[in-house]
Parts: C-alpha cells; structure tokens; sequence
C-alpha cells in the first residue's frame, strides 16, 4: 500500500495499542494491521486542521464540524452552522477552508466562488468569520471587519488581501491570527484585528509576509511559513516543508530541526525517513505526517531509541498511503499511547492515479491505546 513519490499540488489556502519500543518492523505488525478493519464511512475531503476552543474541537472540510474534546471519544463530529451558504449559482460550492481558535471565538476563512468570463470558476473573495464557541453547535457567525486594514507587503497571491488564519495552538492563553496583505494580525471576535508586531527571532522561515502557522513557546507565540510548526514545554520543532515563495511549487524537507532557545536560530537535527508535512507532539514522540503516510520519532531522552524513527505498535504504519497534511494530538502532555490522536489523509492527484479511493482520505483517529480507523459523524 506504501509508495514513494512526490506529487506537486496548488493548495486551496496558500496551504496505540501500548508502547512496544523496537526499532524493527517486526511480522506482528503485520498481523495486527491485517486483523483492523477500516470503516468505510468517515469525514472526507481536504481537512486542513483541527483547532481547539474551550472544551471542543472543530474542523473544516468545506462545511464546519465540532465536537467536545474528551478522551478515548472518536466519532460523534456534529455538523455546525456555517457562515458560507455551500453551492453557488455558479454550481460551484463557496466554502470554508481553514479555522483558527482563541479562548472564546472560533474562526473559519471563507472562499467564495464565481464565474469567469472563459466559463471557469475562481474565488474571487475570501472573507474571515467568528462565531463564540459557547453557542456550539448553533454557531452565530459575524464578518471581521478587515476592510480598514492598512497593506503591507504582499508576495504571490496578491488578488487576494486575505491570505489565511491560524493560531498558536495553545490549550491555554490560545490566541488567534491571519496574515493580510502580508501582515499579521491579532483577531479578536467580529472587531478590526490589530497589527502584531513581529519581533527579531520570532520567525522562523523564508520572509513573515509568507506566514501561515504559528506555535506557543514559553510565553511567546514563534511565526513561520513552514507547514511543520510544533512546541512543547522543552523544545521549538519545525521542517522546513514549504510553499516556494510565489509559486505553487513544494520544497520538501526529511529533517526536523529543534531548539530551546529558537531566537538564537541555533538548532539541533532529527531525521525522518520521508519527507515530513505536519507535526504534533506528545511526551515521548514526535507525531507527524509524510508524502507517505504517518510517522513518529521517539524524543524520549530517557528511551534506548532516542532521536530514532519508531515503528507504530497498532495500524499506524500502514493505515494511510498519501499524503498527510494534518495531524492532531488531544493531550500534548500525555505519552503517545495515552491520548487521542487525529490525522487527515489527502490525494494531491488523479484519484485514477493512486492506490487510494476518494472514501479512503480524509479524517482518520486512534483512540489511546487503540487502532487507527476512519472518524466522523
């Protein structure tokens, strides 16, 4: 089921059973990943990040999904309101395509479509949303006003002031962002975001007017372009994966870079064995998504197979062939086998060309000390 290749693609936005330390493959994975059926039937489409806010989690895959964010509880995603309408009379669907959260609002970027004058559609406007996360599931979404927004730089998609949103992926003190006209900005509900202002050391990437994540570190939010963008109470993690510039061209990277003093830009290496998309953390692994399915890398200092790439003791080696844009860890302060995991699988292709089916991509969970299968409603 695994393959090894690259596909380049344009993104729509820029964008366990116990622990069995072995650094093997050994043949009884194998038969445990034989034994796990896979539900046919789960969220699909391009999922491009779980966030959390207060006691939920939501996701977007066109429409908007939340759930309460409790343990060894996958499934039960309710469908919320939604600030876009989905089909336009242009029999194209107008969409949500990312969200971002603080302590209070969740936010959802939204792309509207219309009709070219050679037939096609194109987003023609983007616009961001907040809705309080206490009305949940009957969200009640108001339009941010960015209209009086001052322009700043701008690099590729200039037609666009509204580049993306996101956050700093915090459980606590969570703070929300979007990147207009190459400038950051702080959201705060339905109100003109205010500029934040980027100080020397807090990104980490090709140029701030590219950002597109954000991660908490100590006490300060870090910024960058790179799709890979993690922390934990010792270490600043990213790979260099990137968007190039104002292309839509991918420039991939196997190695993870790590630091605990990231504005000295002094950083230590780690290396994957494919080339990494997304990452989360745990207490004693790196969780994160290749071109070629999942993978985790042991970060336990205190573990024989420290800095070492380690096989999944349930289905996660092979429960997904392509590519992984978005990983999810429920309780980052947890080890790996004890908290809830998410992954969403996406084909940057011709699905005629793939081993994998359109029901076969989108959302994936395990549940602590479970198999990996198909989430949804």
């Amino acid at each position: 089921m695994k393959k090894n290749r690259f596909i380049a693609f344009v993104s729509a936005v820029s964008l366990t059973a116990g622990l069995l330390f072995t650094s093997c493959y050994d043949n009884i994975y194998a038969l445990i990943e034989k034994e796990v059926a896979i539900d046919n039937d789960g969220l699909n489409g391009d999922i491009s990040n779980i966030v959390r806010c207060g006691d939920f989690l939501f996701l977007s895959n066109g429409s908007i999904f939340g759930k309460k964010a409790e343990p060894r509880i996958t499934k039960n995603w309710r469908r919320t309101t939604s600030p876009v309408n989905g089909a336009s009379e242009f029999n194209v669907s107008d969409r949500v395509a990312m969200l971002a959260a603080d302590d209070k609002y969740v936010y959802a970027l939204a792309l509207f479509y219309n009709e070219g004058d050679d037939g096609s559609n194109f987003n023609y406007r983007r616009a961001i949303y907040a809705a309080e996360v206490a009305h949940f599931p009957a969200l009640q979404w108001e339009l941010v006003n960015t209209s009086t927004l001052t322009p700043g730089d701008t690099i590729g998609d200039d037609y666009h002031p509204i580049k993306n949103v996101f956050d700093n992926k915090s459980n606590t003190d969570r703070r929300a962002y979007a990147n207009i006209m190459g400038k950051i900005y702080k959201l705060d509900g339905p109100k003109t975001p205010t500029i934040h202002n980027l100080l020397e050391g807090h990104f980490i990437g090709q140029s701030p007017a590219l950002t597109m994540n954000c991660t908490k570190f100590g006490n300060t939010d870090y910024f960058s372009n790179y799709y890979a963008f993690a922390s934990d109470s010792q270490f600043l993690y990213y790979s260099p994966t990137c968007t190039k510039g104002d292309s839509n061209t991918i420039s991939l990277s196997s190695v993870i870079y790590y630091s605990d003093k990231p504005w000295s830009g002094d950083f230590n290496q780690l290396h994957s064995k494919h080339n990494v998309l997304s990452l989360a953390v745990t207490k004693d692994f790196l969780f994160y998504g290749t071109d070629n399915g999942l993978e985790r890398l042991c970060i336990d200092s205190a573990n024989p197979l420290f800095s070492q790439v380690v096989s999944f003791a349930n289905n996660g080696n092979n429960v997904i062939s392509e590519h992984v844009y978005m990983v999810y860890v429920l309780d980052e302060t947890k080890p790996m086998a004890m908290t809830d995991l998410y992954c969403a699988s996406t084909i940057y292709s011709s699905i005629s060309s793939s081993t994998d089916s359109y029901d076969s991509i989108g959302l994936y969970a395990c549940n602590a000390g479970g198999n990996w299968n198909r989430d949804g409603d």
